[in-house]
């Protein structure tokens, strides 16, 4: 009686096996990581303004994948407090977070592109996300405006 590995037979369906299970398990692994590429890359924060404050601003987070310690990285930390300020443990698709700067007018201050760091859901991985703050800029230009020119109205009237 011949034994299974004695058969050479045996051993070349052992092997070409265990070839196609290995190719199988890295075409999943490239499948995945272009996947998890294309959901980083639909993945966004959208800036707006507090309803009443141009010293706050909120991120809702639009695209599939949910983002963990999101912060605002220490050397972008325009009039925010000096420790690294966390903006989210876990923010979830269409959630929103939000930050406060010092200063009435304090996000005229800011640059046009924000950058924010956060973690994917492996907490291994770091990524950056960069916002664009050039239309809430306007919006609160056009906020501060309106109200200088509210309170020389106000002064003028007899």
């Amino acid at each position: 009686m011949n034994s299974f590995l004695e058969d050479p037979a045996g051993w070349a369906s052992t092997i070409i096996a265990g070839a196609s299970l290995a190719w199988n398990v890295l075409q999943q692994f490239q499948i995945h990581s272009i996947r998890r590429r294309d959901d980083l890359s639909q993945t966004d924060l959208e800036p707006f303004l507090d309803s009443t404050s141009n010293s706050i601003v909120y991120f809702r987070l639009v695209g599939p994948l949910t983002m963990y310690d999101v912060r605002i990285p220490p050397q972008a930390t325009f009039g925010t407090s000096p420790y690294t300020p966390l903006l989210a443990k876990r923010l979830r698709p269409n959630q929103i977070c939000h930050t406060g700067f010092t200063g009435e007018n304090a996000v005229l201050l800011l640059p046009d592109d924000f950058e924010i760091e956060w973690r994917s859901s492996h907490m291994s991985r770091s990524h950056k996300i960069r916002v664009s703050l050039t239309e809430i800029k306007k919006e609160a230009w056009n906020r501060s405006s309106k109200s200088v020119r509210q309170i020389r109205e106000r002064a003028s009237r007899p």
